[in-house]
C-alpha cells in the first residue's frame, strides 16, 4: 500500500513532499520442518523528487530517487491451539519480534499513461536501501507498484 502527496516545481520536476509505503511480506526461504514462520513489514515516510522526460505527452516516462525514514518490523510466528469453550482452536504464537528504524534511499524510474480523465496509469520499480544501523545488517528490495495519479 502506498500514498503520495506532490507539488509541482516545474513541468519538469514534481516533488512528492511525502511518500508512505507499507511492504509486507513472508520470508519462505527460512521455512523450517516444524512449521515456523517468518514475516516482516516495513513502513517508509520518504521524500521523493521526480524528474519528467516526457512530461507534456499523453506518455511520460520518470525517474524518481529520495530518502527518508525506514521501520523495520520482524517477527518468528508458530502455529499453536488455543483453548476455547468448545475445544481447541488454531492460532499463531510470536515467538520472537524485532522493531528498529533506519536511515534509507531509493531510486527508481517509471512510466505513465494519460487517460482522457486527465489521470495517468503508472508503473514503476524502485530500488530501496536501507542502511545497517552501526554496521549492522542492511536490508534491499524492489518493489514494482502500479497505481492512478491526477
Amino acid at each position: 500500500m502506498s500514498a503520495a502527496a506532490s507539488v509541482g516545481i516545474s513541468r519538469l520536476i514534481s516533488a512528492p513532499c511525502y511518500r508512505l509505503t507499507i511492504i509486507r511480506w513472508a520470508i519462505t526461504a527460512l521455512r523450517s520442518p516444524i512449521s515456523v514462520s517468518p514475516a516482516a513489514d516495513v513502513f517508509s515516510a520518504t521524500i521523493d523528487p521526480i524528474v519528467h522526460l516526457h512530461p507534456k505527452g499523453h506518455w511520460d516516462a520518470y525517474i524518481v530517487g529520495g530518502g527518508g525514514l525506514y521501520h523495520e518490523y520482524e517477527n518468528l510466528t508458530a502455529p499453536t491451539l488455543i483453548p476455547g469453550f468448545f475445544g481447541f482452536y488454531p492460532g499463531q504464537v510470536i515467538l520472537s519480534s524485532y522493531s528498529v528504524n533506519k536511515p534509507g534511499a531509493n531510486i527508481g524510474a517509471g512510466v505513465a499513461f494519460g487517460t482522457k480523465w486527465h489521470a495517468k496509469l503508472y508503473a514503476e520499480a524502485r530500488w530501496n536501501h536501507v542502511f545497517g544501523a552501526y554496521g549492522g545488517p542492511r536490508m534491499d528490495y524492489i518493489p514494482v507498484t502500479f497505481g492512478v495519479r491526477w
